[in-house]
């Protein structure tokens, strides 16, 4: 999270990456997906924004936002085309 905060984006991904393949083979972590999303967000990657927060949606299905992040992915996926 600090990479991603402090711009450096590369570094942000290759351990977010990590994170999230290391989680993957014991159990999912929605967290990763959430960090993930603002990180492509951040690089203009709004498909693979959408993407990680609809992985973080299935993960966390009874989030609070779950309305506002639908509509979020919406957007994200209307910046993409």
């Amino acid at each position: 999270m600090t990479q991603r905060i402090n711009g450096d984006y590369a570094e942000a991904e290759k351990a977010l990456l990590k994170a999230k393949s290391l989680s993957e083979a014991t159990a999912p972590v929605s967290e990763v997906h959430w960090q993930l999303a603002l990180l492509y967000e951040k690089m203009a990657r709004y498909k693979d924004s959408a993407d990680e927060l609809e992985r973080f949606l299935k993960l966390a299905p009874k989030t609070p936002d779950a309305e506002k992040i639908k509509k979020l992915i919406a957007d994200l996926r209307a910046k993409a085309k």
